[in-house]
C-alpha cells in the first residue's frame, strides 16, 4: 500500500473511531439523563466529575475535619451519595459531570485512590436557580460551609429573582439574618476575595456585624477588613489611645524642653482633634 493510501486510510479509521466515540458519549448522557429523570443513584468515576463549579469554593484538606472524613470514607465507605449535574454542550452532542454538592466526599475518595463514588444525577436548565438552591441545601445540611460561601450563595439566589423572604422560608432562617449575609455576598470582589484568603478572621456574627453598618465607600469597607486581617495596623481603643497620646504628650513636653506658651498651644492643637491631654 503506498504512502498516500495509508494515509487516507488512517484518516478513515480517526474518523471512524470519532464517530464511534460521539455515539458512546451521547449514549452514555441519554442514559444519565434518564436516570437523574427517574432519581436514581448511579456510580461514577470520581476523575470524570469536574469540582470547580460550586457554592463549596475552599477545601482544607490539612484540617482534621477532613482527615477524620477520609479515615470514616476509608472504613465504611461513602454512605450519602454526592450531587452531580449532567451538563450537555451547546451543540447537544457532549456532556460534563459538575459537582453540585459533596466536593469533600469526591476530594477524598481521589486522596484514597477510590476510582467510584454514588451520586444523584441533576439536569438544570441554564436559567434555573435550582442548581445554587440544591448545592445551599446540601451543603449546609451536611457540610460545613464559611458564612462568605453562604452568603455568594444567596446572593445569587437574589440575582436569579428571589428575594430575603423567599430565602428565609426555604432555609429556616431568620429574614434580618438573611438580609445582613445577602450584603456580604454582594460586597465588591476584592472584599470577597479578602474574606476567602483569611477565613478563620471572619465568623457568621461578625460579617452580620459590619454588613449593617453604612460605608461611605467600597474602600472604606476594604480597609475595615484588611484591619481585621492583621494587613495594616490594629485599632487602638478609644480609651487607649487617649491614654497612650497623653504619655507621648508629657514625654514630648520634658525631652524637648517647650515653654509654657509652646505646651498650651501643642495642648490646644490635640484637644481640636479630640484628645484629652
Amino acid at each position: 500500500m503506498s504512502t498516500i493510501s495509508q494515509a487516507i486510510e488512517a484518516e478513515k479509521l480517526s474518523r471512524f473511531a470519532s464517530v464511534v466515540s460521539n455515539s458512546d458519549r451521547l449514549n452514555t448522557v441519554l442514559l444519565y439523563e434518564k436516570a437523574a429523570e427517574e432519581n436514581k443513584t448511579v456510580a461514577l468515576n470520581v476523575n470524570q466529575i469536574k469540582l470547580n463549579e460550586n457554592i463549596r469554593n475552599r477545601i482544607d484538606i490539612s484540617k482534621p475535619e477532613f482527615l477524620d472524613l477520609k479515615n470514616s470514607i476509608a472504613s465504611e465507605g461513602v454512605i450519602q451519595p454526592v450531587l452531580v449535574e449532567v451538563r450537555r454542550n451547546i451543540d447537544g452532542d457532549d456532556f460534563e459531570l459538575i459537582a453540585v454538592a459533596g466536593h469533600r466526599r469526591i476530594l477524598a475518595c481521589k486522596e484514597l485512590g477510590i476510582e467510584k463514588i454514588k451520586a444523584n444525577l441533576k439536569v438544570y436548565s441554564s436559567n434555573s436557580s435550582k442548581r445554587t438552591e440544591h448545592a445551599l441545601i446540601e451543603n449546609l445540611l451536611r457540610e460545613d460551609l464559611h458564612p462568605i460561601d453562604v452568603a455568594e450563595g444567596y446572593a445569587d439566589l437574589v440575582a436569579q429573582g428571589w428575594d430575603a423572604d423567599d430565602i428565609a422560608k426555604k432555609f429556616s432562617r431568620d429574614k434580618k439574618y438573611i438580609k445582613n449575609i445577602i450584603k456580604v455576598g454582594q460586597w465588591p470582589i476584592k472584599a470577597r476575595e479578602l474574606i476567602k484568603e483569611f477565613p478563620e478572621k471572619f465568623s457568621l456574627r461578625s460579617l452580620c456585624n459590619i454588613s449593617k453598618k453604612k460605608w461611605e465607600s467600597d474602600d472604606k469597607l476594604i480597609d475595615e477588613l484588611n484591619l481585621i486581617c492583621g494587613l495594616t495596623g490594629e485599632r487602638v481603643p478609644q480609651k487607649e489611645s487617649k491614654k497612650f497620646t497623653s504619655e507621648k504628650f508629657s514625654n514630648y513636653i520634658l525631652e524637648n524642653n517647650l515653654t509654657e506658651d509652646e505646651k498650651n498651644l501643642l495642648e490646644k492643637a490635640f484637644k481640636h482633634f479630640g484628645f484629652k491631654i
